[in-house]
Order: structure tokens, then C-alpha cells, then sequence
């Protein structure tokens, strides 16, 4: 009986090798997509801001105004300020943002993939921040450059 058993308990190795080598097994993982819920405005470096709610016809609300004071006769590289945004929550799978506003009326040239932002000029211009997987995710604010 016991030879019998070990023999049996060998067969049933050898099948269960055979079964999951024929049949193949399957494994995922689960990757699971975060979508990110807000974007904040936490500073500027170079320029001031203050949260309101300015209501501008036509663009909506803007949280943010961001005051840039613009240098006459400075070189390019000297009139350019960054801006600190986080994305919410940290977990989130593509913290990828983007930025649009009227550039053909803007005192901006250029927002670059460190946020600068490079200051050609004075005016006003309203940005708006939206999340790239999420585009209903965005903040808006108001550059006003003096």
C-alpha cells in the first residue's frame, strides 16, 4: 500500500506538470490607471501671486492672479519667473500638465518644460492649466505683467 500511494502521488505530480504546460497558465498584473482629482498653484519664483476669484467674460474664473514686474533692457534669460503647481494625488499615473493661452496677444514667448515662463513684454493673458489624462482637471489664472 504504501509504494502504491508514493507512485500515485508521483503520477499526479507529473499530470499536474503536464496540464499547466499544455493549458498554459495565465498571469496579469494589475496596473491600475489614478486619474488625478486637482492641480494647485503652491508659489512663483520671481513674481507674486494671490488667490481670488476674478471673473474675466469670456474665459471664466480665474483662482490666481500671478503679477510679473517686466525689466526694460534686461537680456531675455532676465525676465523669465517659474511656477510650482503639485498635482493631486501623488499616486497619480501621468502627472503631465498642460498650459494654453492666446499667444497671439500674450506678454509671454514661451512656457518651457521646467515652467518658466519668458516675459517679452507687459500685458495681461489668462492660462489656463489642464491635467493631460484628465482635461476637465484645470486651474486658470491671470499673468499680469507690469
Amino acid at each position: 500500500m504504501k509504494k502504491s500511494i508514493i507512485i500515485l502521488i508521483g503520477a499526479i505530480y507529473v499530470m499536474s506538470i503536464l496540464i499547466i504546460g499544455f493549458f498554459g497558465m495565465k498571469m496579469t498584473s494589475y496596473n491600475e490607471t489614478i486619474y488625478p482629482e486637482r492641480i494647485e498653484i503652491e508659489g512663483v519664483e520671481g513674481a507674486s501671486i494671490e488667490e481670488t476669484s476674478l471673473n474675466i467674460p469670456g474665459t471664466g474664473i480665474c483662482k490666481y492672479i500671478i503679477t510679473y514686474e517686466f525689466k526694460d533692457n534686461a537680456q531675455e534669460q532676465e525676465n523669465v519667473f517659474s511656477l510650482i503647481y503639485r498635482v493631486y494625488p501623488d499616486t497619480t499615473s501621468n502627472r503631465a500638465v498642460s498650459f494654453s493661452y492666446d499667444k497671439s496677444n500674450a506678454p509671454i514667448s514661451k512656457i518651457d518644460e521646467r515652467n518658466n515662463f519668458w516675459v517679452t513684454g507687459r500685458g495681461g493673458v489668462v492660462i489656463k492649466i489642464s491635467a493631460v489624462s484628465r482635461p476637465t482637471i484645470e486651474v486658470m489664472l491671470y499673468l499680469e505683467v507690469i
